[in-house]
């Protein structure tokens, strides 16, 4: 009855008052998660409208910054002819425009890229005393457009009084060629009125504002606090929130300000600035709708909890009195009032289920001790399957239980064959038998009693140890491990563990160290902050140290060139890490100082937990020695050859004048020369056309040394090709006596014509000329799977160890080589051939002839019909000539008059501009070289200035000079090289004219 005296000690009321608790922390915990709810959402409704309206707010400050930056560029692009004029005119362009004087409170001002300020309006911003515009050349956006050209918006910055604050937008001005001659900028004063009032005059709801920031310098610009303009962010580390947002992250995030006050904020770039715009509102603000509905809540919860309270009390009550009941009669059976016997249930609710319960206790008593039998042989069956051999002792050292690997090995180690080794079973004390081995050749023995005494005492948590214990068959490692079993010494466990494998592999291991430790090269192991735990002998041999003196280093000091900061370090380690391994060429410093270049085979290890850093350093010595002499090599042949093309490239161009003038007088003369001085002119004319063949070969080759020389490519017969040549050089094999027979094989090749064209022109003149008797093929066959063109012939043949010289320039052999050629053939065949990417091959044999052999780009397709050459109706024009050589200038003035044209001969530009007046002529021929280093370029230009851009216009030249030939090209003008054939100029003049430009 101690319940009626006690009430709180009754069951109904601790239930009562946990029903109750219950019923609160889920009302209060659904007010508090409804509350985080609102809050959530609210923040998530509030973040998106403050973001738009930081996005429309930057975006209308950005339009502000790009008028006045669009602004400024209009003006620096009309200041040109006024800033090369002076300052005079300058300063008119600034003060005629107030528009621009609007747009920047703090001044204007021009300056040249000397430094000398040229003009300036209304500067109201005084960085210093003296001369304050020289200070605003030293302004950030000044700087970058006198030193790259770009225009840009500076960093706002305070004047040395700090009287004011600014920032500079600059634009640089150029010249009509597009060379920088000066800076246009504009000065924005943040003390005055300025573009950024409509903002920053503005709240964001009642105690909320707009904050431009500067990243770059961590300033704010402008608030709408005025307090806060121009103060300076925390440093970086300080305000992580912070931090990231001048990093570059846009949005809205909850953090707190510089003043300690929790805020939401959003946060917008700024693009034509780089600055940042904030719109700021004091979460107070923003979250005072939460709180009063948080203030409402809790008043009603709290009434809902005391009516909770009250009606379950009155529940509980009537439900739990047969529970009282039952209560009683446990009361009397336990103090002996009463008899032992089931107790009565009731009702079948909970109560009757508790009664029932109680009744079952006997048996499920008897079924937890039939379960602890089977725990025990489940214990038993686990302890089996370990594989290690164990035994448990109690605390006098008496083996208790063992496992099955404990018996097996008992019976593999026992001298008696299926029995067990004696002093091994159950009942033996185990502590007795080590202390008697103590002194009698178990040199272990006392050091494992003495372990497993202290695991039993306590002084020793755990003990291990390894021993060796050789059989006949051979020598066994073994570990002991003793834990111990329960607590205040109640046993021990004693683990036995066959480790002979794992011996084995460290014995390996030991060697592989001997091994790395004896190696010809260095190695270093190096810990993830640079420090040297390890090296071998070839390291130290490699830097003079002893090992000693590089443990006690580290990488920096044997690498400074390296110049590895912690940062650097960390990084490179990831890198390797990513990798596994990395290779890379270094140097290293060795005690006498001496820089070593060395090549360091870099790799990651994992080992006990940490990271290694193993590098394999080899010496470079003896190898950066040989590519220095290689390098040097190198360069003294790039010299001779290029001093080889500069060499032929002025003989070329002294033989090509008169060559020129004699080819043109040649050409008239044919046409003029009578039947009895026929045959002298022929012999002229042969003679001619093997000069030119040779500066032909000559101009070839510079051309294709310049690189200037691109493929076309077309698809067309090859049989079509190879019948032209055939009647080319039909002539002179047949004046020769020989056989020219052409095998067709109807194949469609795409390659460039022209260039297949002279390669395969050169292989059978070269043919024709070698070949005194019998014949020369021209054939099209299949070669290992690739169509050929082979030219076949019967001459001389090439003796074996020439074959591998004959395609360098200027080469030939035989005695008479020079009567045959100019020894440029077969270099301009193999030249050629490598542009267009095709392979040659030959075979030869003295007495007997040669082959060479072209490979053939095939494609499978219709053959396409030959197109028939467009033929250019002669025109007489009137014709302007430039030549300072008086020869070259006669001979083509009377070439160009017996075709009918009208010349204009003169032998400089304002010679040529005088004799033509007025008249506008149809066509302007020009020299490239002329006197007092005018050139052909200029001839045209000087020309077109003054008759029209359209101007046809082309230039002759005899330079064979590679970089004039580039130089020729990329100007896309059309050049005729010296020496001139008349079917040729007429042609190309023809051309020139009919499209009207070059």
């Amino acid at each position: 009855m101690a319940s009626r005296f006690l009430p709180w000690h009754s069951i109904h009321v601790r239930i009562t008052l946990t029903t109750l608790i219950l019923f609160l922390v889920c009302l209060w915990s659904l007010s508090y998660y409804a509350n985080l709810m609102l809050r959530k959402d609210l923040q998530s409704v509030l973040s998106e409208q403050q973001l738009s309206t930081a996005k429309l707010v930057a975006a209308d400050l950005n339009d502000d910054l790009e008028i006045r930056l669009n602004g400024l560029k209009k003006i620096a692009h009309l200041s040109t002819q006024p800033m090369l004029k002076g300052s005079a005119a300058m300063q008119a362009v600034i003060n005629n425009l107030p528009v621009l004087q609007d747009l920047f409170n703090g001044g204007i001002f021009a300056c040249y890229l000397s430094g000398n300020t040229i003009a300036r309006s209304n500067l109201s911003v005084e960085l210093s005393s003296g001369q304050p515009c020289m200070d605003y050349l030293n302004l950030d956006a000044t700087i970058a457009a006198f030193k790259q050209g770009p225009s840009m918006t500076g960093q706002p910055r305070m004047t040395k009084n700090h009287a004011d604050a600014f920032f500079e937008i600059a634009v640089p001005i150029r010249d009509t060629q597009g060379e920088l001659i000066g800076v246009l900028a504009g000065l924005t004063n943040l003390n005055k009125p300025s573009f950024f009032d409509h903002i920053t005059r503005n709240h964001y709801g009642l105690t909320g504002g707009f904050l431009i920031i500067a990243p770059q310098s961590r300033l704010i610009i402008a608030a709408t606090d005025k307090n806060l303009a121009m103060e300076v962010l925390p440093s970086p580390g300080i305000n992580t929130d912070i931090d990231r947002f001048i990093a570059g992250d846009e949005g809205s995030k909850i953090m707190f300000n510089t003043r300690g006050v929790e805020i939401l904020v959003s946060d917008i770039r700024i693009p034509a600035a780089s600055w940042i715009l904030a719109v700021v509102l004091p979460t107070k603000e923003a979250f005072a709708p939460i709180e009063r509905i948080q203030q409402h809540m809790l008043i009603r919860t709290i009434l809902m909890t005391l009516l909770a309270g009250i009606v379950s009390w009155w529940i509980l009550r009537r439900q739990l009195a047969p529970l009282l009941t039952t209560v009683k009669t446990l009361d009397d059976i336990t103090s002996g009032k009463q008899a032992r016997q089931t107790l009565p249930i009731t009702r079948q609710d909970e109560i009757g289920q508790l009664i029932g319960a109680f009744n079952h206790l006997l048996q499920t008593l008897e079924q937890q001790e039939v379960a602890l039998k089977k725990s025990e042989i489940f214990g038993r069956s686990i302890l089996d399957s370990v594989p290690a051999e164990i035994a448990v002792l109690n605390s006098d050292g008496i083996i208790m239980m063992v496992n099955q690997p404990w018996r097996e090995f008992a019976l593999k180690n026992s001298i008696d064959p299926g029995k067990p080794a004696p002093k091994t079973e159950i009942g033996t004390n185990y502590l007795a038998i080590c202390k008697a081995s103590i002194g009698i050749g178990a040199n272990d023995a006392l050091n494992v009693y003495e372990g497993i005494r202290a695991v039993l005492d306590g002084s020793l948590s755990t003990f291990t140890m390894e021993y060796s214990c050789d059989s006949p068959d051979q020598a066994q490692w073994f570990s002991l491990i003793v834990t111990p079993l329960g607590h205040d010494g109640q046993g021990v466990v004693v683990s036995h563990t066959n480790i002979t494998e794992r011996k084995k592999i460290e014995e390996s291991l030991q060697l592989t160290r001997l091994g790395v430790t004896a190696a010809s090269e260095a190695l270093l192991w190096i810990t993830h902050d640079a420090r040297i735990i390890d090296v071998n002998a070839a390291a130290c041999r490699l830097l003079g140290y002893t090992r000693e003196e590089l443990l006690q280093m580290r990488i920096p000091e044997i690498n400074p060139s390296s110049n590895i900061t912690a940062e650097q370090w960390q990084r490179d380690f990831a890198l390797l890490r990513q990798g596994g391994s990395m290779k890379f060429e270094s140097e290293c410093r060795a005690k006498d100082g001496r820089m070593i270049p060395v090549e360091v085979a870099a790799n990651h290890v994992h080992f006990d937990n940490e990271e290694f850093y193993c590098a394999f350093v080899r010496d470079l010595t003896d190898r950066k020695h040989y590519e220095t002499a290689l390098m040097s090599a190198k360069a003294v042949a790039e010299k001779a050859n290029n001093a080889k093309s500069r060499f032929l490239a002025a003989a070329s161009h002294d033989l090509r004048q008169p060559l020129s003038a004699l080819s043109l007088y040649v050409d008239m003369l044919k046409q003029r020369v009578s039947t009895e001085s026929k045959n002298i002119v022929d012999n002229i004319e042969q003679c001619v056309a093997s000069l030119s063949e040779l500066l032909t070969d000559l101009l070839d080759i510079s051309k294709l040394d310049a690189g200037v020389v691109a493929p076309k490519l077309s698809d067309f017969a090859i049989d079509d090709l190879l019948t032209k040549l055939i009647s080319v050089y039909a002539a002179e094999s047949a004046m020769k006596g020989l056989r020219l027979h052409l095998r067709q094989s109807g194949v469609m090749v795409r390659s460039d014509h022209r260039l297949l064209h002279r390669i395969i022109g050169n292989l059978i003149s070269n043919a024709i000329r070698y070949t005194e008797k019998g014949g020369v093929l021209v054939a099209c066959r299949r070669h290992e799977g690739k169509h050929w063109v082979e030219v076949w012939d019967t001459g001389v043949g090439i003796p074996d160890d020439k074959i591998d010289i004959i395609f360098e320039e200027f080469m030939q052999l035989g005695d008479d080589a020079r009567n045959r050629g100019s020894g440029l053939g077969l270099a301009i065949v193999s030249k050629m051939a490598g542009l267009l990417g095709l392979q040659i091959r030959m075979r030869s044999r003295i007495g007997y002839g040669s082959m060479f052999a072209i490979e053939l780009p095939v494609i499978q397709t219709i053959k396409a019909e030959p197109i028939a050459p467009v033929q250019h109706a002669t025109r007489f024009l009137k014709i302007g000539v430039i030549e300072d050589n008086t020869q070259v200038l006669q001979a083509l003035v009377l070439t160009l008059e017996t075709a009918g044209h009208e010349v204009i001969a003169a032998t400089t530009t304002n010679q040529l501009l005088e004799f033509l007046g007025d008249r506008t002529p149809d066509l302007i021929i020009s020299d490239y070289r002329l006197a007092e280093g005018v050139n052909g370029f200029d001839v045209i230009r000087i020309a077109r200035g003054a008759f029209g851009q359209t101007l046809p216009a082309i230039i002759i030249t005899g330079d064979t000079d590679p970089t004039l030939i580039r130089s020729m090209r990329d100007r896309d003008i059309t050049i005729l090289y010296k020496p001139l054939q008349f079917d040729t100029l007429q042609i190309i003049i023809n051309q020139v004219t009919k499209q009207g430009t070059t």
